[in-house]
């Protein structure tokens, strides 16, 4: 059994593709109505490549006033939300 590149994937399609592109879209609209501070910090703060190596920095402030699993949770997936806007930004 060969291995499955993403062209093999239905997303390769024309259709595919710009369903891709839509659900992107409106991940992005809705992150950044929801954070409407992000698209300060993306201008002043543009994505660069190597920005992974400062998400212990980045996640330090956050978490550092969090007392229990649940604000922990929450502070994670508002991180990854922003990092995932920052991507789909660049």
């Amino acid at each position: 059994m060969s291995a499955r590149s993403f062209d093999d994937d239905a997303t390769s399609t024309a259709g595919g593709r710009n369903h891709l592109c839509a659900s992107c879209e409106q991940f992005l609209n809705d992150a950044l109505i929801n954070h409407p501070a992000w698209p300060r910090e993306l201008a002043a703060q543009p994505p660069r490549l190597a920005r992974w190596l400062d998400y212990a920095r980045l996640l330090a402030s956050p978490i550092a006033a969090v007392d229990d699993e649940a604000g922990l949770v929450r502070e994670l997936r508002l991180f990854q939300r922003r990092m995932l806007v920052r991507i789909g930004w660049a």
